[in-house]
C-alpha cells in the first residue's frame, strides 16, 4: 500500500465522520435547542441548516476523494497497458529483419531494401 493510499483513506474516512457528524446534528435538531433552551425556531433552523451543510460537504469530499483514486488507478491501468503494448510492438518488428543483412524491413514487403533478397 503507497503513501497516497494511507493519505486517501484516511481523507476518505475524514469525509465519512463529517457525513455522520451532520446527520447526527440535522436529526438532533428538534430535540436538541428543546432540551437547552425550549422550543426555539432560530436554533431549529440553523442546526437544521448546519447539518445539511456538514453532511453535503462531507458528501463531497467523499465523491472527490473516490473520483480521484478511479483515476489514479486507471492511469495506472493504461500505462501498464501502453508499457505492455510497447513489448509486443518491439517482440514483432523484431521478428521482421532481413535474413541475409539484418536490416528492418516493412511488414509486407517481400525483398529487403539494403540487399534485395526475398524476405518472404
Amino acid at each position: 500500500m503507497a503513501i497516497e493510499d494511507i493519505e486517501w483513506a484516511q481523507r476518505k474516512s475524514g469525509a465519512v465522520l463529517e457525513m455522520i457528524l451532520g446527520f447526527v446534528i440535522f436529526i438532533l435538531a428538534i430535540p436538541l435547542p428543546m432540551l437547552i433552551t425550549g422550543p426555539s425556531i432560530p436554533m431549529t433552523l440553523i442546526l437544521f441548516f448546519i447539518g445539511i451543510m456538514l453532511f453535503s460537504h462531507g458528501r463531497h469530499v467523499y465523491n472527490k476523494v473516490t473520483h480521484i483514486v478511479w483515476t489514479k488507478q486507471a492511469i495506472r491501468e493504461y500505462d501498464d497497458k501502453k508499457t505492455a503494448a510497447k513489448e509486443v510492438y518491439n517482440a514483432v518488428t523484431s521478428n521482421f529483419k532481413c535474413p541475409n543483412c539484418g536490416t528492418l524491413v516493412n511488414l509486407d514487403a517481400k525483398f529487403c531494401s539494403q540487399c534485395a533478397s526475398k524476405v518472404k
